[in-house]
């Protein structure tokens, strides 16, 4: 299933991530930036997991799809295993 919809499961590290991506995205966006010393001038946009979107979560040509990635030169099956990446 390339788009799975999380819903209103509400429990573990889904649930918090869901939370901080939806209600407060500054406290992650600010770590990561951090973390891989990105300049805190670049803006991190979110597509996935939004409360406007059911939470969803993508795999596969879809993930690529919403990334606007483009695997022309290397079809995705080439490279990644079916399940990933998510």
């Amino acid at each position: 299933m390339p788009r799975i919809c999380q819903g209103s499961r509400n429990k573990g590290s889904q649930k918090w991530i869901r939370h901080v991506v939806n209600q407060c995205p500054e406290i992650l966006n600010c770590e990561i930036t951090a973390q891989l010393e990105i300049p805190t001038d670049d803006r991190i946009n979110w597509l996935s997991p939004l409360a406007n979107d059911a939470y969803a979560e993508y795999q596969d040509q879809e993930f690529l799809a919403l990334l606007k990635a483009d695997c022309r030169n290397v079809p995705l099956q080439k490279f990644w295993p079916k399940g990933g990446p998510v």
